[in-house]
């Protein structure tokens, strides 16, 4: 394989490198003024003059000469010898220029013809005997007459006939031609008005002002091309079509018989026999864009380009061509050359239609079809798999009698934005990817008679599994569950971590709360203790004996409470009135205590945290009712209101204010921690349990009376 292809490359290469010798090529590269050059002539002398896009440049014997213009700026397209042999030129601005002794010289024209023909792009120009200058134009389409000798300007616009295209006799071989009316696809009308005759050819494609090129050849037919069609005719029959791939800039015939087709971006055509036929072709300069021919005196065939320079090719005279019979229209049959004249219009303008197969659309159909380089049988509808994209499509076109050869248009729906003309009756299309086709196809006869309906057929190229919708679906699926199955791993650590860590969190708020507890014992052990210890010292022995037995129940409860983090309502009273009977024995009776339970509060089930009242009933003993001198009085209200509960500790004593300055002027040597042991806890709880427990502490004053009120808010529901 890899030998086939060093083989293929190295055919390729001799047969470029053959075309290459057959041609002498100027440019740049080799001292030519200008790679973009737009026409050529010969003059008398024999001197060859091209024009581009860096002036004017002269072939004299072997040597180029650059020569200017007298208007700088100004540079010339296209060159047209007259009867007379004189050579006039024109430039892209409108401005005709004469050759002389000098070179070419500016024809002075009026302002008038200036305005009128120089925005509109000169099509082409002609002189007739005369030595009136013709000059068409592309915008616009219109046709105007130069008198030589007043330098006039007569517009003869209105004696084109309504056309697209048009071709105009000015004398014997001697033709000007332009556009004139846009027409949309199939609409397209040439109107051609040669040998005292007005013809009617239809065109295929589209059409605008556009450019347009024609010449009459030696056998008395005639060549027109626009866009990319060229059809030959006479005055009789249209001959043949043929469609290129690229637009057409020029056509001429040599001294040989040989037809040449300049092509933009197309390179170069020659058909050696002068048959114009897809098939009988020779194809030169590869995508090089041709824009003008000329054959010199020598038979030097001179091929300008835009972007390459110049090319010449010698005709070599001394060659034979072998050609084939060609039709000349002689034919007498009554099929084959009656036509029909339109009565309604003009009695000199003859169409070329026929009566039998002329006027009757050929018949098209598809003769094979290809996938993957193996022929199939042919259907309606091919179902195919993504891997067979590389399709090839033969048609044929069909009228009967009429061996003529066809042109052809087609389209592949998703692929080919529009009609694509050729005059292959195949085509080929590769790597297409997944998804619906029609491809369409239409013949056209050489009278220009489009098939009335294409042929067509279906193509259905499945995607790859991989670009199926139950594929994607299903990778989407997979590619979710992954996704979660990651999200639930790496959820389940943190959640795995976080509950971890609560645990952590929980028991050291657990164990902070039993060091808690643990500091409320001693703390409750020091104060009753220090009762004892006065009662003893005081020698009143049955008072310590009643206290050590009350204390001694109060410790058994202290230790129970201790344990759990919440008790019943009913434990904590009963705790809390160990706790006050103590204290009134301590103080000697100085106060006297109520505890009143709310409705909706059942204290032997519902749960408050433990040890949680007792130091502000402590506080209310040392620092309210202890500073006064009467006895005092604490009430203690436990009450449910909107999910709360609401325990209300209220005393008589000095107040806060009182108490505070009385506290300054004691001893410091003991500090009651009891307060503070207690916010912590409360704290440390709300963490925990994420509760709102919390405390207000006001003053209370009724007349002369003062005291503390302080109330503990427990939600009910964390209970």
């Amino acid at each position: 394989m890899r030998g086939f292809y060093t083989i293929l490359f190295s055919l390729i290469l001799v047969h470029l490198s053959g075309q290459d010798a057959l041609f002498n090529h100027f440019s740049n590269e080799n001292g030519f003024p200008s790679n973009q050059v737009y026409a050529s002539i010969e003059d008398e002398n024999g001197r060859v003059w091209f024009s581009g896009s860096e002036g004017l440049v002269v072939l004299e014997g072997f040597d180029f000469r650059k020569v200017s213009l007298e208007r700088e700026n100004d540079y010339l397209v296209g060159f047209k010898k007259a009867p007379n042999q004189e050579i006039w030129s024109y430039s892209a601005e409108g401005r005709l220029y004469k050759l002389g002794a000098d070179g070419f010289k500016e024809i002075a024209l009026s302002n008038q013809m200036i305005k009128q023909v120089g925005s509109k792009l000169t099509n082409g120009i002609a002189i007739d005997k005369e030595n009136n200058i013709w000059v068409s134009t592309i915008i616009g389409g219109g046709l105007f007459k130069l008198n030589s000798s007043s330098l006039s300007i007569d517009d003869q616009s209105s004696s084109i006939s309504e056309c697209s295209f048009w071709i105009k006799e000015l004398e014997e071989n001697n033709f000007i031609l332009g556009s004139k009316n846009e027409a949309k696809e199939n609409e397209a009308i040439l109107i051609a008005e040669v040998e005292n005759q007005k013809l009617e050819i239809p065109l295929s494609g589209k059409s605008g002002f556009s450019k347009s090129c024609f010449t009459k050849l030696d056998n008395g037919s005639y060549l027109f091309a626009a866009g990319s069609e060229l059809v030959h005719f006479t005055s009789k029959e249209v001959r043949s079509r043929l469609f290129t791939e690229k637009d057409i800039e020029q056509v001429i015939e040599d001294s040989e018989g040989k037809i040449w087709v300049a092509l933009n971006q197309g390179g170069l055509l020659c058909f050696p026999t002068g048959d114009v036929s897809s098939s009988n072709r020779i194809e030169y300069l590869g995508n090089t864009s041709v824009t003008s021919l000329f054959e010199d005196s020598q038979h030097n065939l001179w091929i300008c380009t835009n972007g390459a320079g110049v090319y010449s090719y010698n005709l070599n005279p001394a060659i034979v061509y072998e050609q084939p019979e060609i039709y000349d229209g002689s034919d007498t049959s009554a099929h084959r050359i009656q036509q029909a004249v339109r009565l309604d219009q003009d009695p000199n303008l003859l169409t070329l239609e026929r009566v039998f197969w002329d006027s009757v659309a050929p018949d098209i159909f598809i003769s094979s079809i290809e996938v993957n380089n193996r022929d199939t049988v042919l259907m309606d509808h091919y179902v195919l798999k993504a891997n067979q994209n590389f399709l090839r499509v033969g048609f044929v076109g069909s009228l009967p009698g009429n061996p003529g050869l066809f042109q052809y248009r087609y389209r592949l729906s998703g692929v080919d934005l529009d009609w694509v003309y050729s005059s292959m009756n195949s085509v080929s299309y590769t790597m297409l990817p997944p998804g619906e086709y029609v491809f369409e196809v239409s013949a056209m006869s050489k009278e220009g008679i489009w098939s009335e309906e294409p042929a067509s057929t279906k193509f259905t190229i499945e995607p790859h599994y991989y670009d199926t919708t139950w594929f994607r679906l299903t990778m989407l699926g997979i590619i979710i569950l992954m996704i979660g199955f990651f999200v639930f791993l790496y959820t389940s650590g943190i959640r795995k971590k976080e509950e971890e860590k609560a645990k952590v969190n929980q028991r050291i708020a657990d164990l902070e709360l039993m060091a808690l507890r643990a500091q409320m014992n001693p703390h409750f052990m020091f104060n009753t203790l220090s009762s004892i210890q006065h009662f003893v010292s005081a020698n009143n022995t049955e008072e310590a004996l009643r206290y050590l037995s009350k204390f001694a129940k109060l410790m058994r409860v202290v230790l129970d409470n201790s344990k759990r983090k919440e008790i019943t309502i009913n434990d904590e009273i009963n705790a809390l009135k160990l706790y006050l009977d103590l204290e009134k024995l301590r103080f000697k009776n100085k106060f006297d205590y109520s505890i009143e339970i709310g409705e909706g509060i059942d204290p032997s089930y519902d749960e408050i945290p433990s040890m949680l009242i007792q130091p502000y009933l402590e506080n209310a003993i040392l620092h309210g009712i202890n500073n006064k001198r009467e006895p005092g009085f604490i009430k203690i209200k436990i009450e449910l209101k909107d999910e709360t509960i609401i325990c209300c500790i209220e005393d008589d004593g000095v107040g806060r204010k009182k108490s505070a300055e009385m506290q300054k002027n004691r001893s410091k040597e003991h500090k009651s921690q009891g307060m503070n042991i207690t916010r912590d806890r409360l704290s440390i709880i709300n963490r925990v349990n994420n509760s709102e427990l919390n405390v207000e502490i006001e003053d209370v004053s009724t007349g002369e009376n003062t005291g503390t009120r302080v109330k503990i808010y427990i939600p009910f529901k964390n209970y």
